[in-house]
């Protein structure tokens, strides 16, 4: 049996848990209609890119994992440290 957490949620002064992003609030967190547990830790995938880059190949950043990999092939093998 799962406990309703709502009620301590909402007691708990130091917990903002609208601050916690929706995806880990919902529907992990959460079971018909009620949080019933807190998500301790949270990953959240990240792409960061370097603008120069994008424009070394003429390809916007990705928006699809085959996009990605057409990007990677295209700069694969390029040098932008300019240690050459």
């Amino acid at each position: 049996m799962l406990e309703p957490l709502n009620g301590y949620i909402a007691l708990d002064p130091e917990l903002n848990w609208t601050d916690v992003n929706s995806f880990f609030r919902s529907p992990g967190a959460a079971y018909a209609g009620h949080t019933v547990a807190l998500p301790l830790i949270a990953k959240v995938p990240s792409l960061f890119y370097r603008k120069d880059a994008m424009a070394a190949v003429d390809m916007p950043p990705p928006n699809t994992w085959d996009e990605l990999v057409l990007l990677l092939h295209k700069l694969n093998g390029s040098d932008f440290s300019a240690d050459q």
